[in-house]
């Protein structure tokens, strides 16, 4: 996971890993060690290859020292965004997040599926929809010169808008490459159609990662769950596109949406992962944002502790039949004063296909919008730094969790870490005051 910084002053830093809960304090020596030790391993290392960083902890003991402390603490060291850019700027910056966000760009709100749990309410594009030259110059150049390194392309589908897909692959590369002369981190949201047809352009256009949509493990569920278009095979179209992204040497994974219609696929779910050989399963209960909230599909507690034991059993001990596969369900436990944090305000920056700006995929709404503005007319890195809509999330030294929510044994099937999910239940972003219509009574 990765881990965020905040400036507090000129020789006080905070680093975050927002999914976790940690939190350390730095001075500014220790922070320009930390980034310099990013910066190697972004720069030369692989597990094959560590001298440079050998080197440098050799010659220095403080750097030796708090890489030490990096790995006691078990500090995320593989940062989202190039280190040289925030070590250069490091005493340029206002108070507050010095990091960039994690990109996640809407190409299109095309789709040529109808799935009854899309986070997305409308899957029309109005005529407003930002061309690939404003995509270039308002987000793509600004968010690299700030030192962004990970982008997603999601949808809609983005292969309904294939051609549209790839040129803003290759612009973030080829972009990222001149400016920094290292490549990104792209990767593509999909439900699979056509993916293995255009797999190795993909992979030339520096698509290194790839999450396939499945709902089911099964052919007939997963088809008439998702509705894909005449003569279309959802199942099929993912399971060959894995394929071909395994052949092509791509990080794969599966993001299977969980909701009362196929609760009990969930085991044969985690089997087929592991066949297919993928590197992670999401099992993502739905959350009632978009279509899910229009349609009221939810997943029960009874459903969800079900899924926690069959994920449990499947994946862990002697035994299990799946104990490599890496499968995330938010079912941590949380500790009493562990605060409610996520990727909101702290890494997640979602732009719409017409340039709108939201905190994140789940925060689609008009009300929530980080500028009333499209990128065309404002500052896509200014509303990262300040937009009062992000900034409102960082308040990293205030618990947002008050005693009674804290201390629930149900908390994380409540709404776990995910603010979003917090907001679409209970019209609120905070558990400070437990909600009057508790998901529990």
């Amino acid at each position: 996971m990765p881990a965020v910084i905040f400036k507090e002053s000129e020789v006080n830093f905070v680093i975050l890993d927002p999914y976790y809960g940690g939190l350390w304090e730095f001075g500014k020596r220790e922070i320009e060690k930390f980034l310099m030790i990013n910066n190697i391993i972004v720069n030369n290392c692989t597990n094959e290859n560590m001298e440079e960083l050998h080197n440098y902890l050799e010659s220095d003991n403080l750097a030796s020292e708090v890489y030490e402390f990096l790995v006691s603490e078990e500090i995320p060291l593989t940062p989202h965004y190039f280190p040289k850019v925030i070590l250069d700027n490091l005493y340029e910056y206002d108070t507050g997040i010095i990091t960039p966000p994690e990109i996640v760009l809407e190409v299109s709100r095309k789709c040529n599926y109808a799935c009854p749990w899309c986070y997305i309410s409308d899957m029309t594009n109005n005529d407003d929809e930002l061309s690939i030259d404003d995509l270039l110059e308002r987000l793509i150049k600004p968010m690299i010169s700030i030192g962004a390194k990970r982008w997603t392309l999601s949808g809609g589908e983005p292969s309904v808008t294939k051609e549209k897909t790839m040129k803003i692959a290759q612009m973030i590369n080829e972009e990222t490459v001149l400016r920094w002369g290292l490549q990104p981190e792209i990767e593509l949201l999909t439900n699979g159609y056509n993916f293995s047809k255009y797999a190795e352009e993909y992979s030339r256009n520096n698509i290194s990662a790839v999450q396939f949509h499945l709902s089911s493990p099964y052919e007939s569920e997963e088809i008439a769950l998702r509705k894909p278009g005449k003569n279309v095979n959802s199942y099929a179209e993912v399971i060959n596109g894995i394929k071909s992204a395994n052949e092509m040497g791509l990080k794969t994974s599966i993001n299977m949406v969980v909701g009362p219609d196929n609760k009990e696929s969930v085991a044969d779910m985690i089997k087929l992962a592991n066949d297919l050989k993928v590197n992670w399963l999401r099992v993502t209960p739905v959350v009632m944002s978009g279509k899910a909230k229009t349609n009221e599909i939810f997943l029960d507690f009874a459903s969800y502790t079900q899924i926690t034991n069959t994920i449990a059993n499947l994946t862990q001990g002697e035994s299990a039949i799946a104990k490599g596969l890496d499968v995330y369900f938010p079912s941590i436990e949380l500790e009493d004063d562990r605060p409610m944090w996520c990727g909101l305000g702290f890494l997640d920056y979602y732009v719409g296909y017409n340039g709108l700006i939201y905190p994140c995929n789940n925060l689609i709404e008009d009300g929530l919008l980080c500028d009333k503005n499209s990128i065309c007319s404002i500052s896509a890195t200014n509303v990262w730094f300040n937009s009062p809509a992000l900034k409102q999330f960082r308040n990293f030294r205030i618990n947002n969790v008050g005693s009674e929510c804290g201390s629930c044994n149900s908390r994380s099937y409540c709404v776990g870490n995910c603010i979003a999910r917090c907001w679409q239940q209970y019209g609120q972003f905070d558990l400070l005051k437990k909600p009057a219509n508790c998901l529990l009574e």
